[in-house]
């Protein structure tokens, strides 16, 4: 009954170590197989659906937000000169500024593009008052935006020889 032939330890732990071995090499390619499949596929979807960066809920959140930023921009044509010219005036009185040049007159023409209409206005008084005038001009809402300003040293001859004055010249622009 003894005559099944004895095996030694050190056989069995080789072949117990080779069948692990080989186990374990199946175990990790299969793994990376099928993450290189699943990359496969995914990446085939990706390349057919074109732009996958395209977010349609972005876009008209966007979009949304662009049309309120013009909206402050936009006038009504009709009302748009009367509510300028009310709004300037007042703004300027406040600051103890004299206005000398309205938008809409034969020497003052508004100047336009497809998009914007661009107003000239001219005042004359002094530096900070001119700056104080400016910040409530851009805080001002209905009358366009603020396209640019100058200020222009102006030396008049007079009787009694020249008198200086500071000219600050004022760019509205409102989409039509």
């Amino acid at each position: 009954m003894n005559n099944a032939p004895t095996i030694k330890r050190s056989h069995l732990l080789a072949a117990v170590t080779g069948i692990l071995t080989v186990l374990s090499v199946w175990a990790a390619f299969s793994k990376t197989y099928s993450a290189w499949k699943l990359n496969r596929e995914l990446s085939g979807k990706r390349a057919n659906s074109n732009n996958m960066s395209y977010n349609p809920a972005y876009m008209e959140r966007k979009f949304k937000n662009i049309e309120a930023i013009t909206a402050l921009y936009t006038a009504d044509s009709t009302t748009y000169r009367n509510h300028v010219l009310s709004t300037v005036a007042r703004l300027a009185d406040a600051e103890n500024i004299r206005v000398i040049e309205m938008p809409g007159t034969e020497n003052q023409p508004n100047h336009r593009t497809g998009i914007y209409e661009v107003q000239k206005l001219g005042f004359e008084g002094d530096f900070f008052n001119f700056t104080r005038f400016y910040n409530r001009i851009q805080a001002a809402s209905g009358i366009g935006r603020v396209r640019g300003a100058q200020y222009s040293l102006i030396s008049q001859p007079t009787s009694t020889g020249t008198r200086k004055s500071l000219r600050f010249y004022l760019y509205l622009e409102r989409k039509i």
